[in-house]
């Protein structure tokens, strides 16, 4: 596997399973999030993150009298953003990423679950102050909104385990139909894709739903030959659907790899560099890092907190 599959790899090797009674339920995902030795990744990376002290020139920079942060999120990406077995409270790493940061600010993160093609159109229209939702930064989105980048990952193939139709590459899903969520990268791609991919030949046909459920169910009764997804939560599905039995990723290049943005309306210059500052507090004191540990997630770190994918 290339290296963002093997990122992935590592974070399942950690054995994390999506749980409770929201709609992204895996079909025949395990209802356990403990590894063989008893913790889950929440176990681990909620002391870390309960430790996390104000910053003071982090916080200082907020704009006057901010003390909650209202984060639009998507909590059905599994190990990024998803529900805990109670059905109700969001976890994840990027849930803890979050949290950690507004302890380095002082306030409080507020988690709104949300459509993932809401998110952009909900910063805005400052519904929400914020997003985190392992949405790409990519020239397109930074027209409208602004990032702080926070991860590395690319765009990931879940195919069923026996690979009827024999995919070995992804010019061969021209004729097929896939789908992903709208708004999505893997959406984006597919469209941007299809002239050269499957040029001479039946472009892909996508079709877009956000219940992760019913995209799982409909890749697993073949009525899509592939299901499209941010490749960790790809391998992750891979590995805990039907106990591993269920799903495979194909394995090529990385697919329009990009970091991850926490999102920002354009006029929120100030929150956004607020964010960035305690980001990189984190970073600078190991807290991101030990984060992204707990979760099995360690090489899809960054070293820099940028803006809009700036060095």
């Amino acid at each position: 596997m290339k290296r963002l599959v093997s990122v992935a790899a590592v974070a399942v090797v950690t054995a994390f399973a999506l749980a409770g009674c929201s709609s992204s339920a895996i079909p025949g995902a395990p209802t356990s999030s403990t590894d063989a030795s008893g913790s889950s990744p929440q176990d681990v990376s909620a002391p870390i993150v309960k430790a996390v002290t104000e910053d003071d020139a982090a916080a200082s920079m907020l704009p006057s009298g901010t003390t909650t942060l209202t984060v639009g999120s998507n909590l059905q990406s599994p190990p990024a953003t998803f529900f805990a077995a109670d059905g109700t409270t969001p976890i994840g790493d990027e849930i803890d990423l979050i949290n950690a940061i507004g302890n380095k600010l002082g306030v409080t993160m507020k988690i709104e679950n949300m459509q993932f093609d809401t998110l952009i159109t909900s910063l805005q229209s400052k519904r929400v102050d914020l997003t985190i939702a392992s949405m790409n930064d990519n020239p397109t989105r930074q027209k409208v909104i602004d990032f702080v980048n926070y991860f590395d990952s690319s765009v990931g193939i879940l195919l069923q385990k026996s690979n009827p139709d024999k995919i070995q590459s992804p010019s061969d899903l021209c004729g097929h139909t896939v789908n992903g969520v709208a708004g999505s990268t893997s959406v984006i791609w597919v469209e941007s894709a299809n002239p050269d991919l499957c040029k001479g030949r039946q472009p892909i046909t996508v079709v877009t739903n956000a219940n992760d459920q019913q995209r799982l169910n409909d890749l697993k009764t073949g009525r899509v030959t592939a299901a499209l997804n941010d490749l960790p939560n790809v391998v992750y599905v891979s590995q805990t659907s039907g106990g591993g039995n269920d799903f495979m990723v194909l394995d090529t290049e990385p697919i329009l790899a990009a970091p991850y943005g926490i999102g920002f309306n354009k006029d929120d210059t100030q929150l956004r560099d607020a964010v960035q500052k305690a980001l990189q507090s984190l970073i600078d004191d190991g807290t991101y890092q030990k984060i992204l540990d707990a979760w099995g997630l360690s090489r899809g770190a960054i070293a820099k907190a940028t803006i809009n994918g700036d060095s």
